[in-house]
């Protein structure tokens, strides 16, 4: 089983770089642990009014976060 989703696309369009970096951290630890998680957004696609470096801040928490081993989150 694969779960897929989970970033608010919407309230995306107001975050900044800290929050995208609480989303992904907070996303990751509660589903990616055993593998089997895909970060996504909720519907398919990102509305335009997303900021870039609100896009470029998720991709770099994700490659930051994202990697197993998910060792950070048992020393959060």
């Amino acid at each position: 089983m694969v779960a897929i989703g989970n970033l608010n696309a919407l309230e995306m369009r107001r975050w900044d770089t800290d929050r995208v970096c609480s989303e992904v951290k907070r996303l990751i630890a509660t589903a990616a642990p055993g593998g089997g998680f895909i970060l996504a957004d909720n519907h398919g696609e990102i509305p335009w009014d997303v900021p870039d470096s609100a896009v470029a801040d998720l991709a770099d928490a994700v490659a930051r976060y994202g990697a197993y081993p998910l060792d950070w989150i048992e020393k959060q």
